[in-house]
């Protein structure tokens, strides 16, 4: 591969990496601001739901994070 594309990789990689980053603080925001108290238990089930699918999704995301910091560092050390 070519100094230019591994350039590329790894500031294509950099760029995810910081996204990912924002949209964790963005969910710790919105999950510690204000907490929300629903009188329907029906409205409560459904936030619980969404707020479980949200930290599945950072989850998976934290497992991208580990991913994306191991390519860059095979990107640093030539082993790409």
């Amino acid at each position: 591969m070519e100094t230019k594309d591994i350039d590329w990789f790894r500031q294509y990689l950099n760029q995810l990496l910081d996204e990912i980053m924002q949209k964790g603080e963005a969910t710790i925001e919105d999950m510690s601001d204000t907490p929300e108290v629903c009188a329907d238990p029906a409205d409560r089930a459904t936030q619980e739901s969404d707020r479980a699918f949200t930290l599945r999704l950072r989850d998976r995301e934290r497992k991208l994070i580990r991913k994306i910091r191991e390519a860059i560092s095979r990107l640093d050390d030539g082993s790409y």
